[in-house]
């Protein structure tokens, strides 16, 4: 008797960790997850297209649809997701000078720049004062990395969101 009730806890832990998959899936239909094989290791990344109760469908950055078995795959964290793309995608690199009032901390303008939603690294290459630029002013240079080149926009935007001038 007591295997028969081990065998069914076993039953239920299982079926509630794949409800709890399907749950999550099922709430991130049009956005990408990534997903780790049990077995195999590999990852596998993209936007969740449908969701069973026994499968889920990504459609991959090639317009590839690929079915997998919800029991063999782990659901990353968004974490993970990050350090497996930022490992794996190739990154995009830009390097953007902006005009700030003089009085700025850089220290500040690095944090500021790292919170930026797509930004994944960013570091300040060049601080210029100079007869070009107002004496209320200096000119910053940042260098930033994002992992898709359409991202480049949202950051200049945000940067002249909060009082930066772009020099061109």
């Amino acid at each position: 008797m007591d295997d028969h009730e081990d065998a069914l806890a076993r039953s239920d832990k299982a079926i509630s960790m794949l409800t709890q998959k399907s749950n999550v899936l099922a709430k991130s239909i049009g956005k990408e997850v990534g997903l780790k094989h049990q077995h195999s290791e590999n990852v596998h990344m993209g936007i969740v297209k449908e969701d069973g109760s026994k499968n889920v469908i990504l459609e991959t950055e090639n317009n590839d649809e690929i079915c997998f078995n919800l029991s063999n795959v782990d659901i990353m964290s968004e974490n993970e997701v990050f350090e497996w793309k930022k490992n794996n995608v190739k990154l995009e690199h830009f390097d953007l000078s902006v005009l700030f009032p003089s009085n700025c901390n850089e220290k500040y303008l690095i944090e500021m720049s790292k919170s930026i939603e797509p930004v994944i690294d960013v570091k300040i290459v060049d601080v210029y004062n100079g007869e070009q630029i107002d004496d209320s002013q200096t000119s910053y240079t940042f260098h930033y990395t994002v992992f898709d080149r359409q991202e480049k926009d949202y950051v200049e935007e945000f940067i002249e969101g909060i009082g930066g001038t772009i020099r061109k």
